[in-house]
């Protein structure tokens, strides 16, 4: 579960344990410095998404293949925190070392932002399917915005888009 402190629940806190210890107790309370910044930043870093869960910022979004090669065609959502549903999607199957690879706006190579997701696609023709493609972790929604049928061998993509 993701918590986010705001200014008014630190000084809330504050106000609290103020009461609670007399009317001789000083107590400093920064509303709104770097520490309370920190503390929130903090708070967001430990924030850790799970498999199974659908509570990442991501989840719903969707996105429509560009035909670029091969035939590619469909369009994906992200259902949950590690699947990514393929939907009518569409591929001749040729290519060497074709995966579908997540990324950031556009970055699909390995020396990159980008990462393969599930099993190798190419030799498999593809004609209207659904596909689940799993995450290995929930972190991974983080390190993606977009999703292409990407060959590794030539570092190019037959088909991808930004997830809106």
């Amino acid at each position: 579960m993701k918590v986010k402190l705001s200014q008014y629940t630190v000084l809330l806190a504050a106000v609290l344990t103020l009461a609670s210890c007399g009317s001789d107790t000083k107590v400093d309370i920064d509303a709104g410095g770097s520490n309370s910044e920190q503390m929130n930043d903090d708070m967001d870093m430990m924030a850790d998404y799970q498999c199974g869960q659908n509570d990442h910022p991501s989840v719903g979004k969707t996105m429509v293949f560009s035909s670029l090669a091969h035939d590619v065609s469909g369009s994906a959502q992200i259902i949950d925190n590690c699947t990514i549903r393929v939907s009518a999607f569409n591929y001749d199957g040729g290519g060497p070392a074709v995966y579908f690879y997540g990324g950031i706006d556009g970055n699909y190579r390995d020396d990159g932002a980008g990462f393969a997701i599930g099993p190798m696609l190419n030799g498999t023709v593809y004609s209207g399917d659904s596909i689940d493609v799993m995450l290995t972790s929930a972190d991974q929604l983080d390190k993606l915005n977009g999703l292409s049928v990407w060959c590794a061998d030539f570092n190019v993509s037959f088909g991808d888009g930004l997830f809106m």
